[in-house]
């Protein structure tokens, strides 16, 4: 319990004490000395209790990277990797402690957002009147919401901080008040960056409600340098200039091993007087992590501090391998563009030349790599047009039990052969159909209706595709053939043959005769 005169005004640390008409409030140097002094090192004043920075001594000036940044430098919003959410409580010493919510959210595009929210008990208090006559107790509470913002340009990022900054006494006196931050960070390269943060550049003077006046901070400069030696290690040093606190210089360093991570830092105060910190970051989950903070002095208590953070959301790095993805995708379209077009320029000054059945074939190699292809359509039937001839395919016929599928296959072969013979059609031989095909994740076995017929001439870009069966009825071998147009999705003619048997003579023969009947139907 801290024994402390009735007042009027907020009590300021480790400052002359306020005097009224009545009462004199007597100083109660032992615990503001070391009130100030843990608020200046332990992270009790503007840089907050987050465990990362607080291992590092707090040099994080130029390392701002995370929702530390709203505290300490708010140009390192922008740099986050993803949307972030972090708790924090730190003891100080005694009945002294403090708690926070912090949180940062990069757009990725408009710049980063930041949100926090700090609160500090300082325990409580005696209150004595003038003869020292104890009257009662009051408590100390100090609440801070900050909200700041960061943007990157190019390789330098700057940002600003709004607070709000609220005293309570409890049944004494209140006040509050607003003050801000700016900062800026610059990337020398991907592994070193300077930085620069002004903490509160008029200070902070309040007026609680017995309209007491007092100055509360003062202004703070402090410039930083972060060199990353490897993907492991990271290294860092500040120097701080306060007009309230004097000079100081802090240096840190953070050591990832296989996911723990090891912090180590420093901090010498010009006028006096050094804090070591070192800490613990363990990853819990793949997006959260555990951080621990020591600060020691031989002067004061040693203090810790535990944050929990917790990302979510896409990663910037998700981010650029999605846009590198997307880049890689957009090269082998453009790159597939072209070489449409040089084959569709052979293709227009063959056809020029008359040479119909070369510009057949380069029209059918642009189709090849984009089927839809519009102009190779167009230019592909002209040709097969001057060139006289048909564009057919022949689908492999489906086996009906007993007969297999590899006969049916052969089937469906020899009708192809006695069809190129017969030099009145353009037939894709089945290879290149099944390339085609293949490219869109369709297999021609088991193509049986007329919707998957027209799908597939559609793709391989024929006016005309025949379909079949195989099967056997009683002692014959029944061998079924359908003409399907494929602009008008609609059955030509059916034929068939009956064969004796599966010798190569008399399939030769039936086949041939299966060919006569459907050429007829095919040239109309």
């Amino acid at each position: 319990m801290i024994r402390v005169n009735n007042h009027r005004g907020i009590i300021r640390q480790g400052q002359r004490v306020v005097k009224n008409d009545f009462v004199t409030i007597k100083r109660i140097m032992p615990f503001l000395v070391l009130f100030a002094h843990v608020a200046l090192y332990a992270g009790t004043g503007e840089n907050g209790t987050g465990a990362r920075p607080l291992g590092m001594g707090g040099a994080f000036a130029a390392v701002s990277d995370d929702y530390n940044s709203a505290l300490f430098n708010p140009a390192g919003l922008d740099r986050a990797e993803r949307n972030e959410l972090a708790a924090s409580y730190g003891s100080i010493t005694g009945e002294v402690s403090r708690q926070s919510v912090s949180g940062v959210f990069p757009t990725m595009k408009s710049g980063g957002f930041g949100l926090n929210f700090d609160k500090l008990d300082l325990g409580s208090f005696e209150r004595r009147d003038s003869s020292g006559n104890k009257i009662g107790q009051f408590e100390r509470q100090e609440t801070h919401l900050t909200f700041s913002y960061g943007k990157r340009l190019k390789n330098v990022f700057i940002g600003g901080s709004l607070k709000y900054i609220d005293i309570n006494l409890t049944d004494v006196a209140r006040a509050s008040g607003f003050s801000f931050d700016a900062g800026a960070i610059v990337e020398l390269n991907k592994n070193i960056s300077l930085g620069l943060a002004l903490r509160d550049p008029q200070g902070i003077e309040l007026e609680d409600n017995r309209s007491v006046k007092q100055k509360i901070a003062e202004p703070a400069l402090r410039a930083g340098i972060a060199v990353r030696t490897s993907r492991q290690l990271l290294l860092a040093a500040d120097y701080e200039k306060s007009e309230e606190s004097g000079n100081s210089f802090s240096a840190g360093a953070e050591l990832d091993v296989h996911g723990i991570i090891f912090r180590a830092g420093d901090t010498i105060h010009l006028d006096g007087g050094n804090l070591l910190s070192g800490g613990l970051g363990i990853r819990i989950l793949k997006d959260s992590r555990m951080d621990y903070a020591a600060v020691y002095s031989p002067d004061l208590e040693l203090r810790h501090t535990l944050s929990l953070y917790f990302g979510f959301g896409k990663s910037r790095k998700d981010i650029e391998d999605r846009k590198m993805r997307e880049a890689e995708t957009e090269l082998r379209e453009l790159e597939k563009e072209k070489r449409i077009k040089e084959g569709l320029k052979k293709a227009a000054d063959l056809m020029m030349e008359g040479r119909w059945d070369e510009a057949v074939q380069e029209c059918r190699d642009a189709l090849l790599i984009n089927p839809e292809n519009s102009e190779a359509r167009s230019m592909l039937a002209d040709a097969m047009k001057q060139s006289g001839l048909l564009n057919l395919a022949v689908i492999d016929f489906t086996a009906d039990p007993p007969v297999s599928a590899y006969e049916a296959a052969s089937i469906s072969n020899f009708l192809r052969g006695t069809l190129v013979e017969s030099g009145n059609f353009k037939i894709i031989d089945r290879q290149n159909m099944e390339v085609i095909l293949a490219e869109h994740g369709i297999q021609q076995t088991g193509c049986t209706t007329e919707e998957c017929a027209v799908q597939i001439g559609k793709l391989l870009n024929v006016r005309r595709i025949i379909t079949g069966s195989c099967g056997k009825l009683g002692g014959w071998y029944i061998v079924i053939a359908n003409i399907i147009d494929v602009e008008t999705a609609r059955f030509v003619s059916t034929k068939k043959v009956s064969l004796a048997d599966f010798e190569p003579d008399t399939v030769d023969a039936k086949i041939e005769a299966l060919k006569d009947l459907l050429v007829s139907d095919l040239l109309k």
